[in-house]
């Protein structure tokens, strides 16, 4: 576990090295150095390292080579893997059959769009950035492959969204990204809701409503699950199955779950207090009545922090809803700096950024130390050539 330790420690002293946050060009120096080291750590890792990799991912992998392109839907059947992540296989394996040379280039796409989210949408990369490693992110990734896969094709359509007036063909083509991403792993069909989301202007009522539908949910959570899993999945018994897996229809109430649920919970609170109740720079006299005017980018944030704080809460019920939450925790490590660079008072936002780095930098030890290796199997690294 050493490895992950020097690494944030590099990176750590990179982004205050090059004055990150200075200029466009330090960004780029920064976040191609700190992405690319993230991309190297895990791209020469073993296939042993990640679970879902050593188990599965680079065994299928070196089957698909015996397969031709004609025999890839066949081979989807046969693995219950969607048809997208099969041609992508193949398209790797004619490359070069070596699973190592999948794992790296698997490796470079994930994280270098995340990379590249952090470039084009983040007010404060070096924070934007620490956020992936000490939220565990980075360790997720190299576990859930195919979602990993799907997530960042998400986040490409999600930054090719950057217009301030959306037209009709640029949501088209977002769900033209979704729609991608489903056939690698068909639960991403659930960001088509983000259109809907960027539409709405976040208002506090919003929180309430929200609570209520969660504590339906969390009362309804099987029913409310398989539900949601037959329209997601063309095959009904694809994600209702995981019902009957041991360890995926109970509840997940730990210290783990808990912290992991107050640490996304803080991204949405710190930016609905500064965002809407503090910052009054968003509130205009309409009728005589008080408006809370956020940009597009705010409201969007605000309800994928929101939608993230639910997903974490409804895990205490069922742990397969957090394979949903990983299409909207990406966005709390834009949220978190964005809200807390609104505070004008310089000291107080000074102690906030502190204590959120201190919060994640304690969940970053204390879930490398004892979590790592049971929940990602990132832990021991292992480099390929040994």
């Amino acid at each position: 576990m050493l490895i992950y330790f020097i690494m944030t420690s590099v990176i750590a002293l990179g982004g205050v090295c090059t004055h990150a946050n200075r200029s466009a060009r330090n960004k780029r120096l920064f976040l191609i150095f700190s992405f690319g080291l993230m991309i190297l750590v895990a791209g020469l890792r073993a296939p042993s390292v990640g679970i879902d990799l050593a188990v599965h991912y680079a065994k299928r992998f070196e089957q698909i080579t015996a397969y031709s392109w004609t025999q890839i839907p066949k081979f989807s059947v046969y693995s219950s893997y969607e048809i997208g992540y099969c041609y992508y296989c193949k398209l790797i394996s004619m490359i070069n059959s070596n699973v190592q040379f999948f794992i790296f280039v698997t490796s470079a796409i994930v994280y270098g769009i995340m990379g590249y989210l952090i470039y084009k949408k983040s007010s404060d990369v070096i924070f934007s950035t620490m956020l992936v490693i000490f939220g565990c992110q980075y360790y997720m990734y190299m576990n859930i492959i195919r979602q990993a896969l799907a997530v960042s094709i998400v986040l490409l359509g999600y930054i090719f969204l950057d217009k301030s007036q959306r037209s009709i063909m640029d949501y088209v083509k977002f769900a033209f990204f979704v729609l991608i991403a489903s056939t690698f792993h068909d639960s991403a069909i659930l960001c088509l809701i983000m259109i809907v989301f960027d539409r709405m202007q976040f208002k506090r009522r919003d929180i309430l409503i929200s609570g209520a539908i969660t504590a339906l949910c969390y009362v309804l959570y099987s029913k409310v699950f398989i539900l949601v899993a037959n329209l997601i999945s063309n095959d009904s018994g694809s994600y209702a199955s995981y019902m009957e897996k041991a360890g995926e229809n109970v509840g997940n109430i730990n210290r783990q779950s808990i912290t992991s649920l107050i640490l996304t919970a803080g991204a949405f609170f710190i930016g609905v207090y500064i965002l809407v109740w503090k910052n009054r720079r968003h509130i205009k006299n309409m009728d005589s009545k008080e408006v809370y005017v956020l940009t597009r980018n705010e409201s969007f944030l605000l309800y994928m922090g929101l939608l993230a704080t639910i997903c974490r809460l409804l895990i205490f019920k069922m742990n397969i809803i957090n394979r949903f939450s990983y299409y909207f925790v990406p966005f709390i490590v834009l949220l978190y700096p964005y809200a807390i660079n609104q505070i004008t008072y310089v000291p107080n936002r000074k102690i906030i950024r502190t204590a959120v780095y201190l919060a994640y930098g304690i969940y970053f030890i204390w879930m490398t130390v004892s979590f790592a290796e049971k929940f990602y199997g990132a832990v021991p690294y292992v480099p390929f050539w040994k």
